[in-house]
């Protein structure tokens, strides 16, 4: 989907499927590591470096410019293991990219991980005390040797080495940062390890029971933890640090409980802003912290960092900014500044919905984990639900819109439609679940369609992305006229307008362009377009049937569809994903047959795992050329031609392997994502969709 892509000279040649084969992996080379808007402060820029990491790592050096190219890590991780052995700990190694990765946005995930879970510091001081801490690149033969080969693995890593250099654990694609989650995931790996799990020197020493439960509790060490605390005399102190450990292991009733014996200090009002983060309970959280904040003390750094943190999910996301913004400007030397100015400016993974506060839900620390998914059974589909209209609810700007989403591979300038797209699939999203919460929900769809309905918030004069932004609001408001819009005159008035000026993009031939000509996008249109003539809109006819007759041409025997405007694709896999969409376009034209949907359906069930497994990459990988932001679109269109398959034992038996593939795709918070460029909130609406499209009663 690289925007370069529309000024090939290839464009309409036969030769096309081959020529962009090359042209996507060049392309892909060439643009990993640009800039994606502006880089980080001073103050942001120095987020997660209080660990002492191998090699010591200087503020912004990560983060600015290209990505670091070259011979990777293999002198520190040498040095790293030399220090293991003396002191006899396991070496963390924090990987945040991979030889010849095809991720392109590497300093932003990075800048992610470095003022999300390792700016934490609970987590800083269990890395600190317990781990050697290293981070790099590794080399190409230490990408070999630790089993880090690009595509095995999507950073970001985490791997933990014992002295001799032998991989004890390894885990990637980490697309939700929980400070919890990873606390115990380390904790539990370290157990395995005999003397590497011992104690930090500085707790291992004969201590009063109160230094010893703190130095446990700072360890992250969660068996020490349960035992130290259980000694403790009665007092404040004690009370306070009961409380921390009862959050910690998630029981936050005993955490409350504990904290009323804690007095009011501004250490107690900072644990209970803790333990009401940990409950999603953002006002509650708003007031414990502006409490501790008032002292004025050595918490009101982090208070103040909370707060933000509350606020936003609260629903106030601009007073969040100012909150941040005020700490960084008054303490830059804090580590807390710090990851409030990442947040303030976009670079941290909070404000960017890749950060949880909660507890971790039951089962979300699987034996083995691969990356932060965890499936779930159809008994789980309330819950998922659940958390996922909350998120979202949670998500929307103050404005209305959703605005998290860093897809720009139409030019920073487009980022407006791209904004629009992603309001107008989270207003469709929270009108298909509205039951889970009717009256929040219903002051969502609201604000998404005031934000919807304002052309203002839409691209000025790049139209690279424009097709989706009219596409999915056409969606939205002819499924909202469909369940019963407050003022179904108004919206009737919107949808007649943007049918119009979608089919003012329609190029020569009937083709329509999303950074490029091709027929997915004009599928994806042409499917808006007929929702919305249901929905009582004016379509022109002419539009539709030379839509169809375009994406008729790029079509071969086999049923494939180019990525471009030739003909067909060599690649079955490659085209697979756009197959149904592109045949369902045909087929509600009279242009194709049912047997034709099915065989589309059919073929991209059998190509899904190569989807799934490039899916949380930000570009086109390797070796079939899919770009992971192609996954849930995939997934939507697919659902799409589902539903419009007419044989109800073989829709049944679609509808029934497209649940059980969305099952296996959750986050283990519950919520949902592909490439992170796209953002959470947009995987996030994207899966609420296609679970109610499984969902539903048959046509």
């Amino acid at each position: 989907m690289p925007q370069s892509y529309r000024h090939s000279r290839y464009t309409h040649d036969m030769r096309f499927p081959t020529i962009i084969a090359a042209f996507i992996v060049t392309f892909s080379v060439l643009a990993q590591g640009r800039d994606h808007g502006p880089p980080p402060s001073a103050t942001a820029a120095r987020a997660g470096t209080g660990i002492g990491w191998i090699p010591e790592v200087a503020a912004a050096a990560p983060t600015q410019g290209r990505r670091t190219r070259g011979a990777g890590t293999s002198a520190d991780v040498a040095k790293a293991l030399e220090r293991a052995k003396t002191e006899k700990r396991a070496v963390l190694w924090y990987v945040p990219t991979l030889p010849g990765s095809p991720m392109d946005r590497q300093p932003e995930i990075d800048r992610y991980m470095m003022a999300g879970l390792w700016s934490h510091p609970e987590v800083a001081a269990m890395v600190t005390r317990r781990f050697i801490p290293l981070k790099g690149k590794p080399s190409r033969d230490d990408a070999t040797k630790f089993g880090l080969k690009t595509g095995d693995v999507v950073e970001p890593a985490i791997v933990l080495l014992k002295p001799d250099g032998t991989v004890a654990f390894k885990v990637d694609r980490i697309t939700t940062q929980q400070a919890d989650w990873m606390m115990t995931l380390l904790d539990r790996e370290l157990a395995k390890l005999g003397d590497l799990a011992r104690a930090s020197e500085s707790t291992g020493k004969a201590q009063d029971p109160l230094e010893a439960a703190r130095g446990a509790f700072l360890d992250g060490d969660r068996a020490r933890m349960e035992a130290t605390v259980a000694t403790l005399p009665d007092g404040a102190p004690a009370a306070l640090l009961r409380a921390a450990v009862a959050r910690r292991f998630g029981r936050l009733d005993d955490a409350a409980k504990a904290l009323e014996s804690a007095g009011t200090g501004p250490d107690a009002q900072l644990e209970r802003a803790r333990v009401h983060l940990a409950r999603e309970a953002w006002n509650d959280a708003t007031v414990a912290a502006e409490a501790a904040l008032a002292s004025g003390g050595p918490t009101a750094q982090e208070a103040a960092l909370l707060k933000g943190m509350a606020q936003f999910r609260g629903g106030h996301h601009d007073d969040a900014r100012k909150t941040w913004t005020a700490l960084a400007a008054a303490a830059p030397q804090s580590p807390f500044a710090w990851k409030a100015a990442a947040e303030a400016e976009g670079h941290g993974p909070f404000a960017r919905g890749f950060e949880e506060t909660g507890t971790p839900p039951e089962g979300a620390l699987l034996a083995a984990p691969t990356g932060t998914t965890v499936p779930r059974t159809l008994q789980d589909l309330p819950w998922l639900t659940r958390r996922s209209v909350t998120y979202l609810l949670e998500m929307q700007g103050d404005d209305g819109g959703f605005v998290d989403s860093q897809y720009d591979f139409g030019g920073r300038d487009s980022l407006p439609d791209v904004y629009m797209a992603c309001t107008a699939l989270a207003g469709l999203a929270l009108l298909e679940w509205r039951d889970v919460d009717p009256a929040r929900c219903d002051a969502a769809v609201e604000k998404a369609w005031r934000y919807l309905a304002n052309e203002a918030h839409s691209a000025d004069d790049n139209t690279q992305e424009r097709m989706w932004n009219h596409s999915y609001r056409m969606l939205f408001l002819a499924r909202w006229l469909e369940l019963g819009a407050k003022d179904p005159v108004k919206v009737k008035a919107k949808l007649q307008e943007v049918v119009k000026l979608a089919e003012a993009q329609q190029k020569k031939g009937g083709i329509f362009a999303h950074e490029y000509p091709n027929p997915f996008v004009s599928a994806t249109v042409l499917h808006a377009l007929r929702q919305a003539k249901k929905a009582g809109a004016n379509v022109n006819p002419a539009a539709l049937k030379s839509g169809e007759e375009a994406i008729a041409k790029t079509r071969d025997d086999a049923g494939r569809f180019s990525y471009g405007t030739g003909k067909g694709d060599r690649n079955e896999t490659f085209a697979a994903g756009r197959m149904p969409a592109c045949e369902l376009a045909l087929l509600l034209g009279g242009k194709s047959s049912q047997a034709n949907l099915v065989a589309a359906v059919e073929t991209a069930f059998k190509h899904h795992d190569a989807y799934e497994s490039v899916r949380k990459y930000d570009d086109h990988a390797p070796p079939h050329r899919i770009g992971g932001f192609f996954f849930y679109w995939d997934m939507l269109t697919r659902s799409h031609a589902i539903a419009a398959v007419d044989d109800a034992a073989t829709r049944k038996a679609f509808i029934e392997k497209q649940l059980g593939l969305m099952l296996g795709l959750p986050e283990f918070d519950g919520r949902f994502i592909d490439s992170h460029e796209l953002g959470k909130p947009y995987g996030t609406s994207m899966a609420l969709v296609i679970l109610k499209l499984c969902s539903a009663p048959a046509p």
